[in-house]
């Protein structure tokens, strides 16, 4: 089947000021829909800010609409507010296995190199997936990434999780 995970986003340079420079970091902005992304241009209407850099399509579940989803994550819970993202990091044996979900949105201001900034995203394993999944990271570039596939991206992220990802 196909593995679900729930993301959010968040980077907050040096930790103690607090400064969140994500736009849109918990989803919460954006149109409300009970639908499914069809398009991968759609992200942006539903998550201001946030873009899909291949052709594969996000999803913004909403938990105003929760029962929409309920079959496809099973009881998640946003961390803040009433919106989460949710990515497909494999779609297993039975589909394509080279499908994969990507989220990306441009920081409120560059990132000065040299300084400290501190990197944070919520992560989850839907409750009805089959797989689990590793190496979930985060990758900064000064350019927006572009692919015309909904394959797999080949930047290595600066920030990663190797750790399998239960919960």
């Amino acid at each position: 089947m196909r593995s679900l995970f729930v993301i959010c986003l968040i980077i907050i340079p040096q930790c103690i000021s607090a400064q969140n420079l994500v736009i849109n970091p918990s989803f919460e902005c954006g149109l409300e829909s009970c639908f499914y992304l069809e398009h991968s241009e759609d992200l942006a209407k539903h998550a201001c800010g946030w873009i899909s850099p291949t052709q594969a399509t996000p999803d913004v579940m909403n938990m105003h609409l929760y029962q929409c989803y309920l079959y496809v994550t099973g009881i998640q819970m946003p961390r803040t507010g009433n919106r989460y993202a949710g990515i497909y990091t494999y779609f297993g044996k039975t589909f394509s296995t080279s499908y994969r979900e990507y989220l990306q949105v441009e920081l409120n201001k560059p990132l000065t190199e040299g300084e400290f900034y501190c990197g944070e995203m919520y992560v989850s394993t839907a409750e009805r997936p089959m797989y689990e999944s590793n190496n979930i990271g985060m990758y900064f570039h000064k350019d927006k990434m572009i692919s015309s596939t909904k394959g797999p991206l080949f930047q290595v992220p600066q920030i990663n999780e190797t750790s399998v990802i239960k919960d």
